[in-house]
């Protein structure tokens, strides 16, 4: 996507991000969360998923 992404103008450039890099960052963010659920309270992995869940 980034070489495709070299030619493009600003809003083609951001037309693609919203057709194909935000349903994969959105589909992250709720596989996330659906994990963070399933770990304990203060565990390193729950530590992580909330620091990323918050950027």
């Amino acid at each position: 996507m980034v070489r495709e992404a070299q030619s493009l103008t600003a809003a083609e450039c951001q037309r693609l991000c919203d057709t194909q890099a935000r349903p994969l960052a959105d589909a992250l963010h709720r596989r996330m969360l659906a994990h963070r659920e399933k770990v304990s309270n203060g565990s390193a992995t729950a530590e992580a998923l909330g620091y990323s869940l918050k950027r």
